[in-house]
C-alpha cells in the first residue's frame, strides 16, 4: 500500500497510510496502523499478513486490512446511542400523553353519544306507553 507521507509524534516518525474519520493513520515502528479514535486497537499488518498466508496478493491483502482498520467511522458511539435513546423517550413520552388526552375525548364523545341514545329511547318508550294509556 502507498503511503500518503509522514508524520512525526512524539519523536517518532510514522509513515501515514491512510485516514480513519478525521483522525490519520500511521504505521508506526512496532508495525502497526493505529487510529487516533478510540476503538480499540486493530493490527492491520498482523491482518494482512494473514490475508497473504491466506493465498491473498501482498498488495490486495494491505488494501483489505486498511479497510478493516477503518471501522468505526459509520458507527454510532455509546454517547450517540444515549442522546438517541433519550430523544426518543422524551417523543414516546409525548405521544403517549397526546394519546391519553385522545382517548379520554373519545370516552367523553361516546359515553356523551350512549346518554343521548339512551334519553332518546327513554323518550320514545314513555311516548308509546301514553299513547297506549291514552287510547285504552
Amino acid at each position: 500500500m502507498k503511503g500518503l507521507g509522514c508524520a512525526s509524534r512524539g519523536g517518532e516518525r510514522a509513515e501515514i497510510v491512510g485516514v480513519c474519520g478525521a483522525f490519520l493513520v500511521g504505521r508506526e515502528t512496532a508495525g502497526r496502523y493505529t487510529c487516533g479514535m478510540n476503538l480499540g486497537a486493530f493490527d492491520t499488518l498482523r491482518a494482512a499478513r494473514q490475508l497473504q498466508e491466506a493465498g491473498i496478493e501482498r498488495e490486495h491483502a494491505e488494501a483489505i486490512a486498511h479497510v478493516a482498520g477503518l471501522r468505526g467511522e459509520d458507527h454510532a458511539s455509546k454517547r450517540d446511542l444515549s442522546a438517541l435513546e433519550a430523544r426518543l423517550t422524551a417523543k414516546i413520552d409525548t405521544v403517549a400523553a397526546e394519546l391519553d388526552i385522545k382517548v379520554e375525548r373519545g370516552k367523553n364523545i361516546l359515553l356523551r353519544s350512549i346518554l343521548a341514545s339512551s334519553f332518546a329511547i327513554i323518550v320514545t318508550l314513555v311516548g308509546g306507553i301514553v299513547a297506549i294509556l291514552s287510547a285504552g
